[in-house]
């Protein structure tokens, strides 16, 4: 278990390798997120997790390894009040 809907957000997550499938409770079809397969064209090489972080939400979803996977974690513990925008919080992911 990476994080669990509904907990508190202090970090969002670059996957780097591997699979991992994100859940919400009250719908049916959980989703696949996997590396190899991310992008238009497949392998782009990281899949963006747990942006809510940036917004100072609470976990919208809960994430769990299929896997062995590997995982930048970015911290946003001590980023109280970025509350940014999802568009520039894609930004700021993407550079790193």
């Amino acid at each position: 278990m990476i994080y669990r809907e509904g907990a508190p957000s202090h970090a969002f997550y670059v996957l780097t390798r591997g699979s991992v499938l994100e859940s919400v409770v009250g719908k049916p079809d959980p989703v696949v997120h996997d590396v190899r397969n991310s992008g238009p064209s497949g392998g782009r090489g990281y899949v963006l997790l747990g942006m809510e972080a940036l917004f100072g939400q609470a976990r919208a979803s809960t994430l769990e390894a299929l896997e062995n996977i590997e995982l930048i974690k970015f911290s946003t513990a001590n980023a109280e009040g970025l509350n940014m925008s999802e568009q520039n919080a894609v930004k700021v992911a993407q550079k790193v």
